[in-house]
């Protein structure tokens, strides 16, 4: 019996990591009526003295009648929720507690030394049981006339009931067999010694916080806000983390109401959180402040995302990851299918997360509806926003919608997924492939959303043009359309999130794209550089930074001065170099106020990402936003460079034109400004520089009518960087939504800050809410490529059509 429930338990969990979420009673009822069985068979045998009396010969059957009573105890918990979700390191433990109690019915017939482990593991586990009790003793005055229904409340006195044997058996050895006696002792000493070591560090880690908002407090500037400085100066380990998401995703003591137990959030239960909050208080911080530290420390922002419907009980299936690589253009189209399951009776909603690389655009959304293919139209966040919120909240219809996040982010939300089958839905990205060296690297997009830990995934990338010395994953292999000209890869199997694949760049393709009588092609950015010769050289300092590049940096200003921000801007000096060098590259991440910089069309900010850093949007109540939009408006663009990797702010202002950007190495900087050159920005003259690709996007007027060899994703792209320089300086003030920006955006179906793309049910409920398809490029798509036919090529072909209809009428009539 015990192996039996044990083996439901375990199977139950495996099903579980595949998206299988039943909870109906019947997987509860199998572990009790186990658990039942096995006590009205003691009853029954004239065993019942086994149970209520602690005699030796009694312990092998009630050891196992305990066991079988906690596995049901955890399977009802489940539904019931009395404990939350149990961290990793407790699941282990109580695996282990199961297995030593079970142990115990071979305990006198072991050698010594086995004895001595058993014991010492038993002295242990108690100390966890003991815990157990006092964490359920407010449930026992609901629990006792519960007894009465069916008997289902006696799971909460079963820690009770453990620790009362075990303590029993131990008290027993300890009289009986003096070499067991410094086991018991190490044994219950080790979780009081690992409790204590956790709770001084907690109370270490609470002082390190209060110490450090005493010196953000005291600083001479107020640009950051005070979490970002937090945030900015904490070490992290494993109590920290623990110590900064406890009331989020740990419970703390005072969550240990009936109330927050029954709830469905996703925390966990930690023992150690639990006792450390209750003998130390962690330091409250606003749900603001909490939610932006832990969303950035711990790319926790999917999390707090804003959710109209529980997506709990979903997962993602199967995806299908579709790829078109246009090596002489650097760009790519990629296309995510995926398939969501659902193990709720109840609409549930799925939101994902898509990450994409650098400078990267969204250019189509589908979903299907009653087994077809319904794809997006584009019209303004606002009212994609309050058409899918209508829906959902009131309406429980099919809506999808895909919406701009900084960070090179993007949320889809798709509803209802519900248990009678799966739901599919499709996301197109445009993307810049990344210059690294003389190779281009493509990055696949990766999601967080409805678990696809055991999705599977069919993967197919098909390459334009043949691309040289390519270096892939393994799991990627040879497709069945290579030829001496094209290549391609395919691979089905598990879900791959994190993978790029790269090869040698090749020359551009000079070919244009053309549409409503313009031309659009790219030309290297490296080529069309302008004068610079800084007067001043800015350094963004943070942990990413090393010595090494620190000294080059230096080296490059020569006897330009050199400022960092040190609560203002201050001059590095042989006097101050190595003391604020040391502090600033302590910080875990940074943000420059660049409108401090007194002369920006003469300087040069050199900087450094990292990992984790703030959005600008999460910045947007500071005075670091107010003065950036105060002082955006009559400062041209900052020279910009970065080191391998930007950060997510500074990207976010390359986009919007604030920023003037190039990237590359500390030895290609120095090169350039040996040169006395900078990449010229293309904002002003009809063009868009994405430096990661090392390109330029150029629009000039079309000379002739002309079929485009060039993919339409050029002008997307083109049409989304120039649409964000546009917004650029207006982003903070939200006073961007504008009719001509909007028609720029509806021009080539992009996703901006002010544009989403929108699946609904019917036409009618487009005509609902005012939103209309545009006149331009329709929903990107693998299947086919190139310019939509200008007006007057319509009359062409027209005309050519009526032409050969004609000649061949004439010709019909003569014969």
């Amino acid at each position: 019996m015990l192996l039996g429930s044990a083996a439901l338990f375990a199977l139950f969990d495996y099903l579980e990591s595949w998206g299988y979420q039943n909870k109906e009673l019947w997987l509860f009822m199998a572990h009790y009526l186990l658990a039942l069985a096995y006590t009205w068979l003691l009853i029954t045998q004239d065993h019942l003295f086994l149970i209520s009396r602690q005699r030796p010969e009694g312990r092998s059957h009630r050891m196992i009648l305990w066991v079988l009573w906690l596995i049901s105890a955890f399977a009802l918990n489940r539904s019931a929720h009395v404990f939350r979700e149990s961290t990793p390191w407790l699941c282990v433990v109580l695996v282990i507690s199961g297995c030593l109690i079970v142990s115990t019915i071979w305990l006198d017939r072991l050698p010594v030394r086995w004895q001595q482990v058993l014991v010492a593991g038993l002295a242990a586990c108690w100390w966890l049981f003991l815990y157990q009790t006092f964490y359920l003793v407010e449930i026992y005055l609901y629990s006792i006339p519960g007894l009465l229904l069916l008997g289902i409340s006696i799971h909460t006195f079963i820690p009770f009931l453990i620790s009362v044997a075990l303590g029993r058996l131990l008290i027993r050895s300890w009289r009986e067999h003096e070499h067991r006696r410094l086991p018991i002792i190490l044994g219950a000493l080790l979780p009081v010694l690992a409790i204590t070591w956790f709770v001084v560090q907690w109370q270490h880690h609470n002082r390190q916080i209060r110490y450090t908002l005493n010196e953000v407090q005291t600083r001479q500037d107020d640009e950051l806000p005070n979490w970002f400085l937090l945030a900015q100066r904490l070490q992290p380990d494993w109590v920290m983390d623990r110590l900064l998401k406890t009331g989020i995703f740990y419970d703390d003591f005072n969550q240990l109401g009936w109330s927050s137990r029954i709830s469905t959030e996703e925390h966990r239960h930690d023992p150690l959180v639990v006792i450390a909050s209750f003998l130390s208080p962690s330091l409250k911080l606003s749900e603001t402040e909490s939610d932006r530290i832990t969303g950035m420390l711990y790319d926790a922002r999917h999390r707090q995302e804003e959710r109209l419907r529980s997506g709990q009980n979903l997962r993602t299936a199967n995806v299908v990851t579709q790829a078109r690589i246009y090596p002489q253009y650097r760009l790519a189209y990629t296309e995510k299918t995926m398939q969501i399951q659902s193990q709720s009776r109840r609409e549930q909603e799925a939101l994902y997360t898509f990450h994409v690389p650098e400078g990267s655009v969204v250019t189509s959304l589908s979903l299907w509806i009653n087994g077809r293919e319904e794809k997006g139209i584009l019209t303004t966040q606002a009212k994609a926003d309050s058409a899918y919120r209508t829906v959902v909240g009131v309406e429980y219809r099919d809506p999808s919608v895909v919406r701009w996040q900084e960070g090179n982010r993007v949320t889809v939300r798709v509803f209802p997924c519900v248990a009678d089958g799966e739901r599919q839905m499709k996301v197109g990205i445009t993307s810049p492939l990344r210059l690294k060296g003389d190779r281009l690297v493509y990055e696949n997009t990766w999601f967080e959303g409805p678990n696809g830990q055991q999705a599977t995934e069919t993967a197919k990338i098909d390459f334009d043009r043949n691309p040289e010395l390519l270096q892939q994953p393994s799991f990627l292999e040879g497709g069945p359309r290579d030829t001496q000209t094209r290549k391609s890869l395919a691979s089905q199997g598990d879900y791959h999130p994190d993978w790029e694949l790269s090869f040698k760049a090749p020359a551009l393709d000079t070919s244009s794209f053309g549409l409503a009588g313009k031309a659009y092609r790219v030309v290297p950015s490296r080529q069309v550089m302008e004068f610079f010769d800084p007067a001043a050289v800015y350094l963004d300092l943070n942990a990413a930074w090393t010595t090494e590049e620190i000294q080059q940096a230096l080296a490059i200003a020569r006897k330009k001065p050199v400022f960092v921000y040190d609560e203002g801007l201050v001059q590095l000096t042989p006097a101050n170099r190595r003391l604020l060098t040391e502090r600033l590259t302590a910080l875990r991440f940074s943000v420059f106020p660049i409108y401090l910089i007194p002369h920006p069309e003469s300087a040069l900010l050199i900087t450094k990402g990292t990992a984790i850093g703030p959005q600008l949007d999460e910045l947007k109540e500071s005075p670091f936003a107010t003065k950036l939009s105060q002082n955006a408006d009559h400062r041209p663009a900052l020279r910009t460079f970065n080191l391998e990797m930007a950060s997510a702010w500074s990207r976010t202002l390359g986009e919007l034109g604030v920023l003037q950007m190039d990237y590359g190495t500390i030895q290609e900087l120095t090169a350039q400004l040996e040169q006395q050159r900078f990449i010229r920005s293309g904002a002003a003259d009809g063009a868009v520089v994405l430096a990661q690709a090392g390109i330029r996007i150029e629009q000039a007027a079309a000379t002739a009518p002309q079929s485009s060899a060039a993919p339409d994703h050029l002008f997307r792209l083109y049409a989304y960087h120039h649409l964000m320089t546009r917004i650029g300086r207006r982003y903070f003030r939200r006073d961007y939504l504008a009719d001509s920006l909007l028609t720029e955006a509806q021009q080539a179906n992009v996703v901006s800050p002010l544009s989403s793309l929108i699946v609904l049910e019917t036409q009618a409920d487009y005509a609902r809410f005012s939103i209309k398809k545009g006149n331009g490029l329709d929903n990107a798509t693998l299947k086919k490529t190139g310019a939509v036919p200008e007006p007057h090529e319509w009359a062409l072909l027209l005309l050519s059509a009526g032409l050969v209809g004609a000649l061949s009428y004439r010709r019909y009539v003569r014969a």
